[in-house]
C-alpha cells in the first residue's frame, strides 16, 4: 500500500515542488487494514491524496527441466481529499 501526496490541495495555496511518499506492507491479506495516522504526517489538510492498493503473489514453477517465476497482481488507485477532525479542548 502506498500514500501519495504531490502537493496538491483542494482549499488554499498548493505546495509546488513537495511530494510525500509513504509505504506500508501488509504480510497477512484478510481483507482489511487500518491505516496509521503516520502515513499522513507532512501532508496538510485538504490535500488531495491518492492510496495505492496493491495484490499479488508469485510462485515458483518447474515446467520440464525449466524453472519460472510466475507472477500475478492487481492494483487500484484511490483519490481522496485529507479532512482531519480535531477534538475541542
Amino acid at each position: 500500500m502506498s500514500v501519495d501526496w504531490t502537493g496538491e490541495k483542494m482549499y488554499g495555496p498548493n505546495y509546488d515542488g513537495q511530494t510525500v511518499r509513504r509505504t506500508a506492507f501488509i504480510p497477512e491479506d484478510n481483507g482489511e487494514y487500518k491505516l496509521d495516522p503516520k502515513m499522513f504526517d507532512h501532508i496538510p489538510n485538504t490535500a488531495l491524496v491518492f492510496i495505492t492498493l496493491l495484490r499479488g503473489n508469485i510462485e515458483n514453477t518447474l515446467i520440464g527441466d525449466y524453472s519460472y517465476n510466475i507472477s500475478s497482481e492487481t492494483h487500484a488507485v484511490l483519490p481522496f481529499i485529507l479532512c482531519r477532525y480535531r477534538k475541542q479542548q
